[in-house]
């Protein structure tokens, strides 16, 4: 009943026009009905540097490399670390940086500095310092 509706009748409609665009873009199972994730687009990452750093050694792409620790096959954990790809699918021969860092470390180093560098105070002095080497 028109009397009982909560939201106007365009803005509902808009809604729905709107979810039946969003849905469309989701991949789907082949009957159509199960959806199959959100779309990942060609440069994004599950890892917050993979992608973006570049080995120290070689300038190639710094990526994830999982190691399994344990004693115990059936329990060994799976542990993610950043490493250099190049090193890792090519050898020595093209880069002699086996360095590997765990991520959950670094992405935790890095998110920190990132809220330090965010913090109020900090942010009124950088912008008191950019507006004043502006005039």
């Amino acid at each position: 009943m028109p009397a009982l509706r909560i939201i106007p009748e365009d803005l509902a409609q808009r809604v729905v026009v709107r979810l039946s665009e969003r849905a469309a873009i989701f991949p789907r199972s082949q009957n159509g009905k199960k959806l199959m994730g959100r779309p990942r687009y060609q440069d994004e990452s599950a890892y917050l540097l993979t992608g973006f750093a570049r080995c120290a050694t070689c300038s190639g792409p710094v990526g994830t490399e999982i190691r399994r620790h344990g004693k115990i096959s059936k329990q060994r954990t799976v542990v993610h670390h950043y490493a250099c790809l190049d090193h890792k699918r090519r050898g020595d021969a093209i880069c002699t940086n086996a360095v590997v860092v765990r991520q959950n470390l670094l992405d935790e180093a890095i998110l920190g500095a990132i809220v330090s560098a965010l913090d109020p105070a900090v942010l009124s002095v950088t912008v008191e310092k950019a507006l004043a080497s502006l005039t």
